[in-house]
């Protein structure tokens, strides 16, 4: 079994990687960015995070892509807070970043 996370941000505040290790030692979590993708409007990235947490390499599956490349996901993401009654919502000025988290079984077959 897999699930997936996202998170939205507006497309102009998506951090680069030094942007994002600077936070991160600012509130002194032990994690060293070695890759973090960038946002490229014309396409899907898939090159994922890599990361060093308390001294141990961890790469995270992920994409990141305009949410106007992902009208399904857009209208999932903003399906509760609307039901809440809430203004904010995920428009085509976010960028969203999607997290694939794979039962170990599943790892091993796409191995």
């Amino acid at each position: 079994m897999s699930v997936d996370f996202y998170v939205a941000v507006p497309a102009n505040r998506w951090p680069d990687a030094a942007a994002l290790q600077r936070c991160m030692v600012e509130r002194a979590y032990p994690v060293q960015l070695r890759r973090f993708p960038a946002l490229d409007p014309a396409r899907v990235v898939t090159d994922g995070v890599l990361a060093s947490i308390g001294g141990t390499d961890a790469y995270l599956e992920s994409q990141v892509s305009p949410a106007s490349r992902l009208p399904d996901v857009v209208t999932a993401m903003n399906h509760r807070p609307g039901a809440a009654g809430a203004a904010d919502h995920v428009g085509d000025d976010h960028a969203i970043i999607a997290f694939q988290v794979r039962a170990a079984a599943e790892m091993r077959a796409a191995g």
